[in-house]
């Protein structure tokens, strides 16, 4: 049905005949030919072979339907072999990731697929990191910014534009969104290494360094025994001290802590921005301080533990 050839890549529309399912039909599939290796991918449908060979003349509602899903997938595979083609970086496995991330073709489109994938994925903190990127972005820049457009002397001028509003720190986290994005682009082709523009003699991120303050024990004990007569304060208080006992426990974390994560007298967990980057999650462990015990038994939601099951009994009523 649909057949473009692009350089030596040959995409086709086909009817998969070499599996066959238990109803007696084939899978669809857009197949990609290059180098005398074929790759196949599934539009989602299946037909008898009778039905493969009357679907281009088809009118009827349903072969039109059909017709429009194939040229459909035909035409998103097409779109990201163009691409890879005319930038002289088509291999499969470049083709695969932009198929699979759903790569789009600006910094803009791609820093929005993330934030998606992000919040799909419940990752809320790092997704309000990159909106922001985005945000600055677009006040920097009014059209979509194109892949190739990001050089040193670009990341240079975005620098010296986000220090007017905002300190080192803040800028280093965008710049480091913005290579983390950068990254998968080069990784499906959309980049040639020659032009990608960070690392040594290229452009480096410079960190921030921030100043640390340590409380002295005079403004903690002011901390610990404050108390304006009003719940919610003391509420934020005891949140606020239970992180401090808790060896300054991440929020995120803290409000996932169950009452399984205590055993012999300790609170143990995995911290929620490290589990699903490293391959063995190391635990944090803490000691249950006298002062912690209280809190619990003060603000732990003891009723609602009642009716989770019981992975899911958090003490934390967040």
């Amino acid at each position: 049905m649909f057949k473009s050839i692009k350089n030596g890549v040959v995409v086709t529309s086909v009817l998969d005949s070499r599996t066959i399912n238990k109803e007696g039909t084939y899978p669809i599939k857009i197949k990609v030919y290059y180098q005398r290796k074929p790759k196949y991918y599934s539009v989602g449908i299946c037909m008898s072979k009778d039905e493969w060979d009357k679907l281009p003349n088809s009118r009827s509602s349903e072969g039109r339907f059909i017709q429009g899903e194939i040229e459909k997938e035909f035409s998103r595979i097409l779109k990201n072999v163009e691409f890879l083609v005319e930038n002289g970086t088509f291999s499969f496995d470049r083709l695969n990731a932009r198929l699979g991330k759903n790569i789009g073709g600006t910094l803009n489109e791609m820093l929005e697929a993330t934030i998606k994938e992000l919040k799909d994925n419940e990752k809320f903190g790092s997704m309000g990191s990159y909106k922001t990127t985005l945000s600055t972005i677009k006040r920097f820049k009014k059209n979509e910014v194109q892949f190739r457009d990001i050089t040193v002397e670009w990341l240079r001028e975005y620098e010296t534009f986000c220090l007017k509003t905002m300190n080192q720190t803040s800028l280093a986290i965008n710049l480091r969104n913005i290579r983390t994005t950068m990254n998968v682009a080069k990784a499906a082709g959309m980049i040639r290494e020659a032009d990608y523009p960070f690392g040594r003699g290229k452009y480096q991120i410079k960190e921030g360094v921030g100043k640390k303050k340590a409380l002295n024990k005079k403004q903690l004990k002011a901390i610990a025994n404050y108390s304006d007569g009003n719940k919610f304060t003391e509420f934020y208080r005891d949140l606020w001290l239970f992180i401090y006992f808790c060896n300054g426990i991440n929020v995120a974390d803290l409000i996932n802590l169950k009452f399984s994560d205590i055993q012999n007298g300790e609170i143990s967990f995995i911290r929620e921005k490290t589990k699903d980057r490293t391959r063995d999650a190391k635990r944090i462990y803490a000691p249950i301080t006298p002062e912690m015990q209280s809190i619990i038994e003060k603000w732990g939601n003891w009723k609602i533990q009642c009716k989770l099951p019981p992975k899911t009994k958090r003490f934390c009523p967040l």
